[in-house]
């Protein structure tokens, strides 16, 4: 099917389209890798983490039933000059040029508010893609986008109950207190991710807005590493779980500690 577009399927976004444009994306991650990778976060929980206008700050683009096939948001400007930009076309809207409009529209309007800022701090745009996503790589890369690195997703099928974890000496676990961990959770954080490239540390406000617990939080699947000796008494790592679909997704970060 060749589909058509009028030229006043051009609209930024309201709030009203946001159950739209969670199926918009559900689908785009459906059709690369076979399910939805935000399941169960809504693009309001998404939108609600940054400070942006959605009537300024998003473009869509409907067909002719006024269906929204494409949307591009500029999400986020990061202190360290980073901008966060996200893009999905409609596997049934591909190659007919709607990422490519969106992704150059994305770059005018962050040159719009770069222009607002009295810095000379380089910025730079980011925007991700599967890697088995070909369309949206090859379409970053004729923009003249190149891989700046990789994130990898892993899963394994618990088919039986696993052996019982030996912690080392000085480390006990538990699960996370809500209303107490908070605040050493985000310190941890923040020290684990400190090196990594590209990240910005956030202030502990920022930390609990983003991490506010929704339907899904279960306190129960959150672990704590905690190290305990004499001389000292603090948590050195964590893994975070969550229950998606019957399927526990977790991530797992720890610090390395020396017992003196």
């Amino acid at each position: 099917m060749i589909a058509t577009l009028s030229a006043e399927s051009i609209t930024h976004a309201s709030n009203d389209d946001m159950p739209a444009i969670h199926s918009l994306i559900t689908a785009c991650d459906i059709a690369v890798i076979g399910c939805a990778y935000f399941e169960g976060r809504s693009v309001f929980e998404r939108w609600g983490a940054f400070e942006f206008d959605p009537n300024e700050d998003t473009l869509l683009r409907r067909n002719i039933e006024g269906q929204i096939v494409g949307y591009e948001g500029v999400l986020r400007f990061h202190p360290n000059g980073q901008i966060d930009v996200e893009g999905y076309v409609h596997p049934n809207y591909v190659e007919r040029g709607i990422g490519t409009y969106l992704l150059r529209w994305a770059e005018t309007r962050a040159r719009e508010q770069i222009s607002l800022v009295s810095t000379m701090q380089r910025h730079y745009l980011q925007s991700n893609a599967f890697g088995n996503d070909l369309l949206s790589r090859r379409l970053l890369e004729v923009e003249g986008y190149y891989t700046a690195r990789h994130h990898r997703h892993m899963e394994i099928d618990m088919l039986e109950t696993p052996v019982p974890a030996k912690w080392p000496t000085g480390i006990s676990v538990r699960t996370f207190i809500p209303n107490k961990d908070e605040h050493a959770t985000w310190t941890v954080w923040n020290e684990i991710f400190v090196e990594e490239w590209g990240y910005v540390e956030q202030s502990f406000e920022e930390w609990l807005d983003e991490n506010e617990p929704d339907v899904d939080f279960d306190p129960s699947l959150w672990f704590w590493q905690w190290m305990t000796n004499k001389s000292l008494d603090c948590p050195v790592g964590h893994t975070i779980g969550k229950v998606k679909g019957g399927l526990i997704t977790s991530v797992c970060v720890q610090l390395g500690a020396n017992e003196g």
